[in-house]
């Protein structure tokens, strides 16, 4: 199972400034928290990546690309995005990095509606790459 985090939102940012580093606006996917998305009853798809600071320059392509897909999946799943850092410097590391004990970014976890981990792609992928992993494991 993917374990429940409470994720940093729009309303609560949970010691983290910002809560997302896209620009120049927020992702669409800080409207509840990894908890929450959990117990919704429909896959998760949970990003964990810092588009400003990402050390393998993809965490912002792969958060558009991320960004693009849920636009066509729509409801049939819940998107959550977690920053890596929680100070504008960089310097801090966010807890949901030190909750899954990352070593590196980004990571997509893909779950089923029960919260258990299907699938997961690391480091470097597309909208393509995306929605073959999301067909594949039922979500479209």
């Amino acid at each position: 199972a993917l374990p429940p985090f409470d994720t940093p939102t729009i309303d609560d940012a949970r010691g983290v400034d910002p809560i997302c580093t896209r620009t120049p606006d927020f992702c669409p996917f800080h409207s509840q928290t990894l908890t929450e998305a959990l117990t919704a009853g429909k896959p998760v798809v949970y990003l964990i990546g810092t588009p400003a600071y990402c050390t393998t320059g993809t965490c912002a392509p792969g958060l558009d690309a991320l960004i693009e897909v849920s636009e066509t999946v729509g409801t049939a799943a819940v998107f959550v995005h977690a920053d890596v850092y929680a100070d504008k410097s960089a310097n801090k590391t966010a807890p949901a990095v030190q909750a899954y004990k990352l070593s590196y970014e980004p990571v997509l976890y893909i779950t089923d509606a029960k919260g258990t981990i299907v699938d997961r792609l690391d480091a470097v992928f597309d909208v393509n790459e995306i929605r073959d992993v999301l067909a594949a494991n039922g979500i479209s």
